[in-house]
């Protein structure tokens, strides 16, 4: 099997945000995930999580900064 790649869109706070349980979902079901959370550059981390990039500043224009990071990655699933 080809390894899948994931994108969460999130803030990743608090720590009990679904969307980290949800990503956690994910890789207890294939080992072959390559799992990564896209973030604003603004947030802080509070839980420590595998692949995270810093892609949108706080700008009206942030929804064209994810589609811009998600076209060079190029997932094969987005969770926004």
């Amino acid at each position: 099997m080809n390894l899948l790649k994931v994108v969460m869109v999130s803030k990743l706070f608090p720590i009990s945000h679904y969307t980290l349980f949800l990503g956690q979902g994910f890789k207890s079901l294939e080992n072959k995930i390559e799992m990564t959370f896209y973030r604003s550059k603004s947030e802080r981390m509070v839980v420590p999580v595998d692949s995270v990039k810093n892609v949108w500043a706080q700008s009206p224009l942030y929804p064209f900064q994810v589609f811009s990071q998600l076209m060079q990655d190029k997932p094969h699933v987005v969770h926004v």
